[in-house]
């Protein structure tokens, strides 16, 4: 009581009952105690009401503070007593079994669908575009209203079905290309009937239509649940409901727009999938009962991101796994520390999402530190909504990023190698070297070559392409070896470039840089008499080898700024508690990001002598490691707690306040 006594009105007897108990004498002294009895119960009354106002307003702060620390299930627990729809803080095991239909998907897309033109690029995009957005739909009803029933399993079971069916449609995706070109064949009714391009456009729109019909039915379902008690919610779950039939059906209308030279159709996928996205997330955006709040929708992107990355580890392993079975490209030091580059490329972005700071090449390493120091709060509505759709160009510049890589980890063992066998067949020139012995060199590489790319034959095309140029090398060495016999070295060069350029072109098509005419060019140049004939031809196919390392050069630097620059602004929009170095590490790393991508103007632009430059620096073993350490750079800047930061103030803050609390109960 002693501690609520303060600031409160003393009652005690006044002058006027004094006098008046001294007056009457000892006859009303038994009554001269019950004024006071009657004011002290009024003291007491007035004292047990503001302690009780005190102890309240207390428990209203207390319940507050409670609240905040709990967990986003037991927040919404609080709050409402009985939710209809339980939100949880982890992804549940039928989501995550959902994400490897995902991974499956863009992994076997990557593996059959090869990079080698500008159209193949933008088929890639596509198809990624249509797994990505089909899987963010799904995600988004997932973690608000998602429940462990039997509709819900059922639907959940359509939703594979979708992803199968993506599966089966992507090794013939091939939009963009004209019909002709497809099918070799002129423009027909009966063409097109039997076309099977025309008719994976239509599977992959009835695909996406059944899709959208799923989650019209599931969005309807919780509409029916919330009828009575949450008719708040009603609305804009009818607006996102509508949003998906209207998808739905210009899906299904798709279907018979597939026609005609280049039936251009397909670019309708991509913007409704974009509008359908957009729309949903601003009606969550609006109405605050369906937002995002308290779900782990966090969570769910962050472990897509972690698939991505393993799907680029795969990738990784695919290609070490095809250089090592051609048993024709050296491990040299520079092809391993490629390999380690890659790895440390792939923990660096691992590192950034996951906010650690340890050992960057072991990939065991990278999967504790990013589950460890993950960090998983939760932002505001509209910030959380902006931070999940920026995730879109952020996992495709992810996923070319690590494919480029993956694609100069092969580039540098070829390069190896055909500078190896350059350096062979000019010894035959050098009048130090006996010919014999260098004419026996050159016979031992060429049955490396041949024995090679059989072995890293991967389809039919190859096969036929292998064959042909193994026959042209067969038959110039023989026309060489005659020549040299006869002492004519001077008349070999013809024959010599024309050998060169044939194993160059087959060692960088067995190391996965294949043009789509590869065969062609191979079969016409096997059949060509003539040796200077035959020479433009293998000329022609090693400029269409060198136009792809081009492509590669361009996307894999583009993708990799953007991926550094989106990680910036991704980090800015989650992060609570914004400073002034804040804002540097956002400016550095727009900065570091578009300096990377600028290296595409070596590849582009070539009028003003950066050919040259361009040709040395991809040949060289610096490309990977120099975006390596790029990368360290910016995980440097963005992970350093510098003294000017608000968190070493606040720390230091803290401290001095402790230590002064230390002083003056040492005092007391």
């Amino acid at each position: 009581m002693a501690n609520y006594d303060r600031g409160l009105p003393h009652f005690s007897q006044s002058p006027d009952l004094r006098q008046q108990s001294t007056m009457h004498g000892h006859s009303h002294h038994q009554y001269q105690h019950l004024p006071h009895l009657q004011q002290q119960q009024q003291a007491d009354t007035y004292q047990a009401q503001y302690h009780e106002q005190h102890l309240h307003h207390r428990g209203r702060q207390d319940n507050r503070k409670d609240l905040a620390e709990l967990d986003s299930d037991e927040k919404v627990r609080s709050i409402s007593p009985d939710p209809l729809f339980e939100r949880h803080t982890e992804a549940t095991n039928i989501e995550l079994f959902y994400d490897l239909f995902f991974v499956a998907n863009l992994t076997t897309f990557s593996t059959v669908k090869e990079v080698n033109d500008g159209r193949s690029l933008s088929q890639y995009i596509g198809f990624f575009c249509i797994l990505w957005f089909t899987w963010y739909q799904v995600s988004l009803y997932d973690v608000r209203f998602s429940k462990d029933s039997i509709l819900d399993r059922i639907a959940k079971i359509a939703q594979f079905g979708v992803m199968i069916g993506f599966a089966t449609c992507g090794p013939q995706f091939n939009a963009g290309e004209k019909l002709e070109k497809i099918t070799g064949a002129k423009i027909t009714s009966y063409t097109q009937a039997i076309d099977p391009h025309l008719t994976t456009f239509k599977a992959l729109s009835l695909l996406m239509m059944v899709s959208r019909l799923v989650l019209v039915f599931q969005y309807l379902q919780a509409m029916w649940i919330c009828r009575k008690r949450q008719r708040e919610s009603i609305l804009p779950m009818s607006l996102i409901a509508g949003t998906e039939v209207v998808a739905a059906a210009i899906y299904g209308f798709l279907v018979f727009a597939f026609r005609g030279e280049h039936a251009n159709a397909y670019i309708t996928w991509y913007v409704v999938a974009f509008l359908e996205t957009v729309i949903c997330t601003a009606v969550s955006s609006i109405w605050r009962s369906i937002s995002f709040k308290g779900t782990h929708l966090v969570q769910r992107m962050s472990l897509l991101t972690l698939i991505i990355l393993g799907e680029g580890v795969m990738g990784l392993a695919e290609k070490t796994q095809n250089l090592v079975v051609a048993e024709m490209f050296p491990l040299t030091g520079t092809t391993i520390s490629d390999m380690a580059c890659v790895v440390m490329i792939l923990v660096s972005t691992s590192r950034w999402h996951a906010k650690s700071t340890a050992d960057c090449f072991v990939q065991y390493f990278m999967y504790m530190l990013y589950f460890d120091w993950i960090q998983e709060h939760h932002m505001g509505t509209i910030r959380q909504q902006i931070w999940a759709f920026l995730h879109f160009p952020f996992h495709l510049s992810l996923v070319l990023a690590v494919s480029g890589a993956n694609q100069f980890v092969a580039w540098r063992a070829g390069t190896t190698l055909t500078n190896k066998i350059t350096n062979r067949l000019l010894n035959l020139y050098d009048d130090d070297k006996n010919s014999t012995l260098v004419l026996e060199d050159i016979s031992n590489l060429i049955d490396l070559t041949i024995s090679g790319s059989y072995r890293a034959t991967r389809n039919y095309d190859q096969a036929v392409a292998f064959t042909e140029a193994s026959e042209t090398m067969i038959s110039t060495f023989t026309n060489i070896s005659d020549t040299v016999a006869q002492g004519q070295l001077n008349e070999t060069a013809p024959s010599m470039e024309l050998l060169l350029d044939t194993l160059i072109n087959t060692v960088y098509t067995a190391a996965g840089f294949e043009p789509k005419e590869n065969g062609n060019n191979a079969t016409e140049v096997a059949g060509e008499s003539d040796t200077g004939a035959a020479l433009e031809k293998g000329l022609e196919e090693s400029y269409s080898t060198f136009k792809i390392a081009r492509l590669v050069f361009i996307y894999f630097f583009v993708t990799m700024g953007a991926f550094i620059m989106l990680s910036g602004v991704i980090a800015w929009i989650s992060k609570r508690n914004k400073g002034r170095i804040d804002k540097v590490r956002l400016i550095a790393s727009f900065i570091i990001g578009a300096c990377l991508a600028l290296l595409t103007l070596l590849a582009v632009d070539d009028s003003r002598g950066n050919g040259n430059i361009y040709e040395g620096f991809i040949d060289s073993p610096w490309v990977l490691p120099l975006v390596a350490l790029v990368l360290l750079l910016v995980v440097i800047i963005n992970h350093t707690k510098l003294p000017s930061s608000s968190k070493a103030f606040k720390w230091r803050s803290r401290r001095r306040s402790n230590r002064d609390q230390n002083r003056d109960v040492d005092a007391i």
